[in-house]
């Protein structure tokens, strides 16, 4: 017979039952697993590609950012030379900043005094740091002084924005902290959203609609994926800065959707994938989803039709969504 020591076996038994007590929440009913949560005890979390969800990414509107930031420089100018009794003759925005004619020639060294107030040192640096960047740079010609958008600037307004973004997303998608949300920054200006588990098409819709987005586009590679549109409603062209909710799933919301070979993305996927990839120019959603709804009918002979409809939740104004290229990054990415 085996001599194992005493304490070699309380250490099994131990390791034993801590693994039970750790393992206790993925069986027990829902209202028991909130309550342990006070000690610390969570269900396992599986992710999106083991139980489902959600998956959402989203997006900085730079240029949305950048005309805000306008409109607010130019009302700080109007107050500031009031303020100081300044004349000026206009105050225009440009693409990439905005300019002040000042009247007399002899308030111009008062004007550059007050309106250098202005420039908005913003930190650049990790964890506070101290590094710091200018969000506009000043300049002068003759009575004109100018207000130029600097870029490392207004990538350090996007980061503050994305900072704060995220933590809005976090009280509206898991405002009690029971969902085993992922809430994460991908890149400079994106956010993804993950929700594994979500699998109810109203609890779906619930959530979109506590994501206040200009633009919701949501792809879903799913059976009976269909139950998440409204009724259909007509497309009409350069409807882009309106708001949008659109959706494209893998089949109706009574079809089933077909699986790839082991290994291999889902006709549906493949077909999204092999369209955005090969790409050239800014692609709008009903230009995507027109040719995704035809190959994905080919590549099943029939058996699967995608669909491409608005989503039945809130904030839709009849706009249009589109894929714009990045200028160092494929579409794709």
């Amino acid at each position: 017979m085996f001599n194992i020591p005493r304490w070699k076996s309380l250490a099994i038994l131990a390791s034993v039952l801590l693994a039970i007590i750790l393992a206790l929440p993925n069986v027990l009913p829902t209202d028991t697993r909130a309550k342990l949560r006070d000690y610390g005890l969570r269900p396992v979390t599986l992710g999106l590609d083991l139980q489902g969800g959600i998956n959402i990414l989203l997006e900085i509107d730079r240029k949305d950012l950048h005309n805000r930031l306008s409109e607010q420089l130019v009302g700080d100018i109007r107050s500031t030379l009031r303020e100081a009794r300044i004349g000026y003759n206009g105050i225009n925005r440009f693409d990439s900043g905005v300019r002040v004619r000042i009247a007399k020639p002899e308030d111009m060294d008062k004007a550059k005094t007050e309106l250098r107030k202005l420039i908005q040192p913003l930190d650049t640096g990790f964890f506070g740091g101290g590094a710091t960047a200018a969000l506009f740079t000043l300049s002068d010609q003759a009575q004109q002084i100018t207000f130029s958008f600097s870029e490392p600037g207004l990538d350090a307004k996007v980061a503050g924005a994305i900072a704060q973004s995220l933590k809005i997303i976090e009280k509206r998608v898991n405002p009690d902290g029971v969902v085993e949300a992922t809430i994460q920054q991908q890149g400079k200006d994106r956010i993804v959203v993950q929700i594994p588990g979500v699998q109810d098409s109203e609890e779906i819709k619930r959530r979109l609609d506590a994501i206040n987005s200009f633009h919701t586009f949501v792809i879903v590679d799913a059976c009976f994926s269909g139950a998440l549109f409204s009724t259909y409603k007509s497309i009409t062209p350069g409807y882009e800065t309106k708001r949008s909710r659109w959706g494209l799933a893998a089949s109706h919301s009574r079809e089933r959707a077909l699986d790839g070979n082991p290994g291999e993305n889902s006709p549906f996927a493949a077909t999204l994938l092999k369209h955005l990839k090969k790409s050239q120019d800014n692609l709008p959603v009903q230009e995507l989803a027109t040719e995704v709804i035809k190959r994905v009918e080919q590549a099943t002979e029939g058996r699967q039709t995608p669909v491409f409809k608005p989503l039945n939740v809130k904030g839709d104004d009849s706009g249009h969504y589109v894929f714009r290229l990045r200028q160092a990054a494929p579409a794709w990415h």
